[in-house]
């Protein structure tokens, strides 16, 4: 393999040492499990990466492979920070619910702020 795609590989994996593994530690931690989306997409990329490795492919199968790979470590750090969103959004509604209880929200802005809320 072209030292050009070995670099490229590496660069991957770095991203997944210090972007990914940090992400999904924090979803672990909040959820207590890890999210079956983000182990499909690792295992995808995983497994473009090892493609990358068979006997006689070419250079244009490797370029396309890591392409491919590259995409799936771009949706496993969105997938992760959809999982951490969502974490938040509860616990900033659960706040809010704590905060506001025996508040009518109803009487906010003729009630359009509790439809809004509501969604």
């Amino acid at each position: 393999m072209d030292a050009q795609y070995s670099s490229q590989i590496t660069l991957l994996y770095r991203t997944y040492n210090d972007v990914i593994k940090p992400l999904i530690a924090e979803i672990e931690i909040r959820y207590e499990k890890f999210p079956t989306p983000v182990f499909n997409e690792i295992r995808a990329f995983n497994d473009h990466v090892a493609r990358c490795h068979r006997e006689n492919i070419s250079n244009l199968d490797i370029e396309n492979e890591l392409r491919k790979a590259k995409g799936h470590i771009e949706r496993i750090i969105l997938d992760c920070y959809k999982f951490l969103n969502v974490a938040l959004h509860k616990i900033v509604i659960k706040r809010f619910d704590k905060r506001t209880k025996g508040v009518d929200l109803g009487a906010i802005n003729n009630g359009a702020f509790f439809i809004f809320y509501s969604r």
